[in-house]
């Protein structure tokens, strides 16, 4: 896994070209704040720590489309993006 730090001035921009660009069956995430968005080819998923259900239903999405699971450990990497 690589992890780079990006500072983006428009997060929906950003967001709508990663998910038009990003290679199938690979994620890409931005923290900030408690916060996450997981973006997937032509699908996203935004969220906070405390939102179980939406965390798994992406770590779900990720697992079904080829990630293995100790790839889509995401609810360490909200607190710690760099881990």
């Amino acid at each position: 896994m690589h992890f780079h730090c990006v500072e983006a001035e428009k997060k929906g921009d950003f967001i709508e070209k990663a998910k038009k660009s990003i290679k199938q069956g690979w994620y890409m995430h931005i923290c900030k704040d408690g916060m996450m968005i997981v973006i997937f080819r032509n699908k996203v998923f935004e969220f906070s720590e405390r939102e179980k259900g939406k965390i798994a239903e992406a770590k779900n999405y990720g697992i079904s489309i080829g990630i293995l699971p100790e790839q889509m450990e995401i609810e360490n990497l909200i607190r710690n993006p760099f881990d």
